[in-house]
């Protein structure tokens, strides 16, 4: 699969921030990211099942998601 744009990863950053600690986007969360970003549903699931696995303490899930997309391409090897 290829890698996220950098302006998806901000959308869906946004989007599921709110939904700490559990990281599940809603299914008008879904659908209004589809029609704003062209990713379709499986995609979407799948960013945030990677988010899930790949940091799996809340703190750790925050920290990330409010972070900028710039830094993390330096700083994080999982976006």
């Amino acid at each position: 699969m290829p890698r996220f744009q950098d302006e998806h990863i901000t959308v869906l950053k946004r989007t599921i921030l709110p939904r700490l600690p559990g990281c599940c986007f809603t299914a008008e969360d879904c659908l209004a990211l589809e029609q704003g970003t062209g990713l379709n549903k499986a995609q979407i699931e799948k960013w945030a099942e990677h988010l899930r696995f790949r940091l799996p303490r809340d703190e750790d899930k925050e920290a990330f998601l409010r972070t900028e997309v710039e830094l993390e391409k330096v700083s994080n090897p999982y976006v």
